[in-house]
């Protein structure tokens, strides 16, 4: 039967027109079918090639490397669930599609109404050959649908292993579980069978309009068009489309709990949350729409039996037009008539809300945190002697700098030319007798891009110098002896080095000695496989027990072979084709060198193998070294995230963790939004074998339960870790950088003063990126954030030495301290927070004017000019430490690289200080300490500063060194210069500090001849 919808008339047939014969197909000459044949072979061998062999051999490859750090079991988790996924959601499309394609096919009319023209030929042509068609169109489906939600397998995984927050969400009431495993997981289902759905109906309408089911008839003279559905096509529609309304239904209800994590905007400002607008106008209006869209959806399945569809088309109309009205229009209205004109009283509840769920997301938890509040005081005593934390923090004052050293490091413990040590070095400490000691730490790696020559070919570059060797530390507070000049000895790290020339020395053997060090690391093997220096070869890869003699470069005349646990099996036929296939290098196959004992080392950034091992966890930018158990150990923070959490403050971690130092490291900051963060799990990869231990460090985190509870094992307990490893963790940079970030809005826990923002902080810059650009490949205007650092410093508690991450904070858009945040890495105190914060009313500088302020000392710009001349002058990293009860002290250490020397590297020259409005310079730092008033002999003297009379007297006096006449009017002219090309630059900064100068210069030439 065929229904024609009232209201567009009655139709009558016009004349037919005579058909149009298909012409007969010619049947192919063998030639062609050969032709034929061997062009769908060539294809085949190409889709093989490049489509399929690849990845089956990918996952062959990943399957040897997982089980070479016996974790296979990690790997068979992960490739049962993505190909479990893969099958399930790929049948599962494949069978809808298919069924609304075979439905609409059974519902063929035997009799056609009227000719097609257009259509009848191809009608006749797919008589009995629709199944191949609708099978290769299901596959296709299936097949892209299976592999894009395969990709989502996280999602899906953690959902079946959902453990409770504990907290709930303040609009529905919910576990927070609810939003970060459940409603990840149906927003993905429901997704998927929408557009599955959406599809079957769109194949299902257009098979019947091509055979004949539905038709479009267009008017002509005064007979009105109309359309013609047949029964059978009718039913169909009917279900399908009810079908999909109920989908779009719960898609409508599961979109009122993601607008708890919308956007909140006012003031030039974007929170997380959903604000007034959204609590009262949208997600009423999300139910009303899935209302309507189940009433649309009933409608549809009426038709199945009252034989019309005008009323679900017209209930569909009413959706759409609702979507529009109360899902857009009215929202908007409320929002510009109701909410703007009191946008503070409107959102004041949803910025509380905002407020509460981002510091419990970011772990700035009230018990965790320590709050000193008017901690800074204008014009500090000097603090006495004995005052709380004073020793503990003058007696440990970092002068070395871990982003400047790495050339002195190269040019005073490589070695050999093809070993480095990464751009950037990293902080540890040590327990040197019963003091707590800093140190800047190295590991002597091989430098891919050191070799040269012979060095690159295939043999040398993977079976040859496949090992680093030893880690160089040095003291960070002091240095050899001071120095009046770059050229002069002195003025470098006192090295301590654990190497293989060490170990051999400690062992009587006939190498060259080294010195052992206070540390007294025992260090029983300091060959270095894996680490990010060495993982820069390109492709990262080593092969290790070649054939023949030794062939790994050991030291001076001596090679080695690895006797480790870890690596892959390169030899076999069908391991070497495997690696020859992946890394498009026929020698794996070739070579004599490789034999059925030979390995092959993967993957050997530390980094890379603890993400490779757990895909969940996101790895903090920097991998620390450290000795435990008689290896080296790389130490991985790793993190789980969660992308979004009700009112949670979004943010961009590779945003956030970008400053003057990540231009550096080997590793850039993944640019990752999240809502929650927690440093959950501390990985140790050893540097020897390349193992991989995971040890839970948050316990409590629910998002490292749910992993767990999917990789059962995999994660070892707290407990477990040693204590040798507990005394080495340190807070981790990228965790502290995010904290900070959140605290320079969220220490505002007033709703008001939130709005308001007049409380705001902000991360300095760095001050010294215009005098380091060459160094750090920044511009010249500062622009990169000031990096958090590492220090032993007065534990705000007991006053006793205590290894922190700290990191000042300005007040927002002023050059003066808010506040000073720092974190705990000692085991007994780890990860509490204490900010000390100064008082609104006080004008205490930030770095960059205090930087300004000793640059523009009288003791540095008498000595600039000479200084500058054979040498590049480099500034350190400028540290602000807080003194007693409310001083504030800055150390900038001076670093002088000789011009003109390809050898030359940096030398620490000079020490700046700047207490209580006082400046310090001197060649030591006890020196420039006792400038400003403070005790000097609590820092460790290095050679020579006894007889230290070099120092420029205007360094030790409040009146400026007497100068030649001619002398004083040449810097006055110079002074005057640089004033005018301040004032025409428009660099505010600049031309105070050519004033401060010029002030100088006038009262050198007023006292010079007196």
């Amino acid at each position: 039967m065929a229904l024609n919808f009232p209201g567009f008339g009655d139709y009558q047939q016009p004349p037919r027109r005579p058909q149009r014969q298909p012409r007969q197909r010619q049947p192919l000459s063998q030639k062609q079918k050969k032709h034929l044949k061997n062009t769908g072979i060539t294809v085949a061998v190409l889709v093989a090639l490049f489509v399929i062999i690849p990845p089956l051999v990918s996952v062959y490859t990943g399957w040897l490397w997982f089980d070479s750090l016996e974790k296979g079991g990690i790997f068979g988790t992960i490739l049962g669930t993505r190909l479990g996924i893969f099958l399930i959601v790929g049948v599962v499309s494949a069978a809808i599609i298919y069924f609304a394609m075979a439905f609409a096919h059974r519902a063929k009319p035997t009799t056609l109404s009227r000719p097609n023209p257009v259509l009848d030929p191809y009608r006749r042509i797919g008589e009995g050959k629709h199944k191949p068609v609708f099978i290769t169109v299901a596959v296709i489906v299936g097949i892209v649908f299976g592999f894009s939600l395969q990709l989502k397998w996280q999602q899906i995984s953690i959902f079946f292993h959902s453990t409770s927050f504990g907290v709930k969400d303040p609009q529905f009431n919910h576990d927070l579980s609810f939003y970060a495993f459940q409603l990840p997981f149906l927003t993905i289902l429901f997704g998927w069978l929408i557009g599955v759905a959406s599809i079957g109906i769109v194949l299902n309408i257009l098979l019947h309009y091509f055979q004949g089911s539905l038709e479009f008839r267009v008017r002509q003279g005064k007979q009105r068009g109309g359309v013609i559905l047949a029964d059978k096509a009718r039913k169909q529609i009917s279900i399908l489309g009810g079908v999909l309304l109920v989908l779009v239904g719960v898609r409508y209800w599961l979109d009122r709990y993601e607008l708890l994590s919308g956007d909140i905007k006012f003031k030039g400002q974007t929170t997380t949350g959903a604000g007034y607008t959204s609590a009262n106008v949208l997600i009423p209006a999300k139910l009303l729409l899935t209302v309507i869209a189940v009433l649309c959806a009933i409608a549809f399945f009426v038709s199945f039996v009252v034989k019309d569809l005008r009323v679900p088309a017209l209930a569909t109309a009413i959706m759409l037009i609702g979507e529009v009205a109360v899902g857009g229009v009215l929202p908007w209205a409320v929002e510009q008539l109701s909410v703007k004109p009191n946008k503070a009283n409107k959102e004041a509840e949803f910025i509380a809300r905002n407020i509460k769920a981002t510091r419990f997301a970011y772990n700035l938890r009230d018990d965790n945190l320590t709050v000193m509040p008017s901690f800074g005081k204008e014009n500090a005593p000097a603090p006495q002697p004995g005052g709380k934390g004073v020793a503990s923090t003058l007696s440990n004052i970092r002068l070395l700098d871990p982003n400047v050293l790495s050339p002195a490091f190269t040019q005073s413990k490589q070695l050999r030319s093809f070993y480095g040590f990464p751009d950037t070095l990293t902080i540890d400490r040590y327990h040197v007798g019963n003091e707590l000691q800093d140190y800047v730490v190295a590991v002597r790696e091989i430098n891919p891009s050191a070799l040269s020559g012979n060095q690159t070919d295939w043999i040398n570059r993977h079976t040859v110098y496949t090992h680093g060797n030893g880690i160089v530390m040095a003291p960070a507070n002091t240095v050899d002896a001071i120095v009046t000049d770059a050229g002069d000895r002195g003025g470098n790290p006192k090295y301590e080095v654990y190497d293989l020339q060490s170990l051999a020395a400690k062992q009587g053997q006939q190498h060259t000695t080294a010195n052992n060090g206070t540390a007294h690391l025992d260090l029983r093997e300091p060959r270095v496989y894996y680490g990010p220096l060495i993982a820069k070869q390109d492709p990262d890869y080593a092969l290790v027990k070649t054939a023949g003699d030794s062939q790994e470069y050991d030291v001076e005349g001596e090679n080695y072979t690895y006797q480790g646990k870890g690596g892959v099996h390169a030899g076999g036929f069908a391991n070497r084709l495997a690696y020859a296939i992946e890394y498009h290098e026929l020698n794996f196959i070739l070579s004599n060198l490789i034999n059925g004992n030979t390995k092959i080392l993967l993957n050997r950034d530390p980094r890379a193998r603890v993400e490779a091992v757990a895909p969940w966890l996101t790895a903090d930018t920097s991998a620390y070294p450290t000795v435990i158990d008689g290896h080296i150990k790389w130490i991985v923070d790793a993190y789980t995230t969660l992308d979004s959490l009700p009112y949670a403050q979004k943010i961009n971690l590779g945003e956030v963790d970008t400053d003057s130092q990540t231009a550096r490291r080997e590793w850039s900051p993944t640019m990752k939004q999240v809502s929650y963060l927690r440093n959950s799990v501390k990985a140790v990869v050893d540097a020897y074998d390349g193992t991989v231990q995971l040890y839970s460090f948050d316990e409590k985190d629910p998002v490292l339960r749910a992993w767990k509870g999917v990789f059962p094992g995999l994660v070892k307990e707290k407990s477990e870790m040693s204590e040798q490893l507990r005394q080495h963790i340190r807070y981790p940079e990228d965790m502290f950088k995010v904290q900070r970030e959140i605290l320079s809005r969220y220490h505002v826990t007033n709703p008001m003063g939130f709005y308001t923002g007049g409380s705001y902080w902000q991360v300095p810059n760095e001050p010294t990126m215009s005098d380091n650009e060459a160094a750090v490949g920044a511009d010249s205007h500062g622009i990169f954030d000031q990096p958090p650092y590492y220090v032993v410093s007065a534990d705000p508690r007991t006053g006793r030495p205590s290894f922190q991450l700290t990191t000042p904070m300005l007040w927002n858009q002023r050059e003066f301290l808010s506040s000073q945040i720092s974190v705990s890495s000692d085991p007994d105190n780890y990860g509490h927070i204490t900010i000390r914060q100064w008082p609104t009313n006080t004008t205490t500088q930030g770095p960059k004017n205090a930087l300004d302020r000793m640059t523009s000392a009288g003791g540095y710009q008498t000595e600039k000019l000479q200084l500058e001349g054979a040498n590049t002058i480099i500034y350190g990293n400028l540290l602000t430490l807080p003194i007693g009860d409310g001083g504030v002290l800055y150390v900038e250490p001076l670093y002088a690289q000789r011009k003109g020397q390809d050898s030359a590297y940096p030398k620490l020259i000079r020490v700046m200080v700047m207490y209580n409005n006082r400046m310090g310079y001197g060649r030591s730092l006890a020196d420039a300490l006792e400038q400003v008033g403070l005790d000097g002999s609590l820092v460790e003297q290095p050679e020579g500063a006894e007889n230290d009379s070099s120092v420029p007297p205007v360094a030790k006096k409040s009146t400026p060194d007497r100068m030649t006449r001619d002398a004083a009017a040449a810097k006055l002219d110079e002074a005057l210069a640089n004033l005018k090309q301040a004032q025409a630059s428009g660099d505010m900064s600049e031309f105070g500090r050519a004033l401060e100068n010029l002030d100088k210069a006038v009262q050198d030439y007023q006292n010079a001849g007196k």
